[in-house]
């Protein structure tokens, strides 16, 4: 399990972060190494699959159906090959299995493991042993030259909307379409000429866009950014809606309001109603737990491969708008100055970011009344964010524009 790493697996995830470069880790067990097996967990098959290195999900059981392949450890001063094992035993359900052969002369138990998929090729990297992995910074040596090769660089569509943000920065302050948080972006597609609509299609001809507000005091992000919205699985959940999760947690705003509210964000630790999130890597889901005095109780969760390819196709390509927000005469005006633009997000990340509380998810619940009195619960959303301290360790670097301060053709 990751969670038994002897090396903080976030600090690894940020140094790859910064060359924009997506890995898989896995972490040997003491009876993994002395057996010579490792499973090969779910994210780990997620990004073989991906990298389009090996599916375990075609491969049948046994070993006539037992795949070799070359592998390459990256140590200190060299890179040997090696071979790579994948199969499924015959027995039970065959849970995929993994191991590297001589894997004991360069690891030991609850080391982290650094997998790369490159041209076809797979690649390990002891991260554990810090006389290998202080060389990811040492010019020339063989980590250091493979992450280089691995690290390329706009499109005419990207240059399209960037000439349309220049020009709508140079018509400067611009009023609110709305009095609501989600004022700067619903101002921002007002200004390019995108329709309100449901679709959960990127916003701009494959480009999805991302407006938030810049501090005043430090010109930076103020909130977290939205990533996504993407409903429980309602099927597997104990809680079958949102109407149930609001009618058991909800809370009265004020003593004068008879109508319930639950507007609250879950992390990976506890919060005042006790819902926290957790990884549970043996099923690959993301689960809304509540603790309490006395258990833990399950409340409703996701599947991690759902969440992921939400992550995939909603963040494919983004440019995120930062504005200058101003009050002119009582009303919230916008000037969007900077464009980040990100591509491709390192989706293995995502789990373990859930795990580490950088990524969080918000409950947006109320009850409304209708026209005839009766009651019903109104859903916002089910938000998925990330802290802006974070946002590097789930997209490669970004480009920024200033669009105060740029030329595009």
């Amino acid at each position: 399990m990751l969670s038994k790493s002897d090396k903080n697996i976030k600090e690894v995830m940020a140094q790859l972060a910064v060359l924009g470069i997506e890995a898989a880790y896995i972490v040997p067990t003491i009876t993994g190494l002395e057996k010579s097996i490792l499973d090969a967990h779910e994210g780990l098959r997620n990004y073989f699959r991906r990298t389009n290195f090996h599916d375990y999900g075609i491969q049948q059981q046994g070993t006539e159906f037992k795949r070799l392949e070359k592998c390459f450890f990256i140590t200190e001063n060299e890179i040997i090959e090696s071979k790579v094992s994948l199969y499924r035993p015959q027995t039970k359900t065959g849970d995929p299995r993994i191991w590297f052969y001589h894997l004991n002369n360069y690891a030991s138990a609850h080391n982290l493991l650094v997998l790369f998929v490159y041209k076809s090729n797979l690649y390990i990297v002891n991260a554990s042993n810090s006389q290998v992995w202080k060389t990811l910074n040492i010019y020339g040596s063989p980590l250091n030259e493979f992450l280089e090769s691995m690290a390329s660089r706009v499109s005419l569509i990207e240059t399209e909307l960037l000439n349309k943000l220049v020009g709508i920065y140079k018509l400067g302050f611009q009023p609110s379409t709305t009095n609501s948080d989600n004022g700067v972006g619903d101002t921002l597609e007002n200004l390019l000429g995108i329709k309100r609509n449901s679709s959960r299609s990127p916003d701009y001809k494959g480009i999805e866009l991302k407006a938030a507000r810049l501090s005043s005091r430090t010109n930076s992000q103020l909130n977290r950014s939205n990533l996504f919205s993407k409903i429980p699985n309602w099927e597997l959940s104990t809680l079958k809606n949102g109407s149930e999760i609001l009618d058991k947690f909800g809370y009265y705003p004020n003593n004068t309001d008879h109508r319930k509210a639950l507007h609250v964000t879950l992390n990976n630790k506890p919060n005042a109603q006790g819902l926290y999130l957790e990884l549970n890597t043996d099923q690959y889901l993301i689960e809304n737990l509540r603790k309490t005095t006395y258990s833990i109780e399950k409340i409703v969760l996701w599947k991690l491969d759902e969440l992921e390819t939400e992550l995939e196709k909603k963040h494919n390509k983004t440019f995120w708008i930062k504005a200058e927000a101003k009050l002119i005469n009582r009303h919230e005006h916008f000037l969007y100055k900077i464009v980040e633009a990100t591509s491709n997000p390192m989706i293995t990340n995502f789990g373990t970011l859930v795990s580490t509380g950088s990524i969080t998810v918000d409950y947006t619940f109320s009850e409304k009344e209708r026209s005839s009195g009766k009651i019903y619960a109104r859903d916002h959303g089910y938000l998925w964010k990330i802290a802006p301290s974070d946002f590097a360790l789930l997209f490669p670097p970004k480009r920024i524009f200033d669009l105060s301060n740029i030329s595009v053709a």
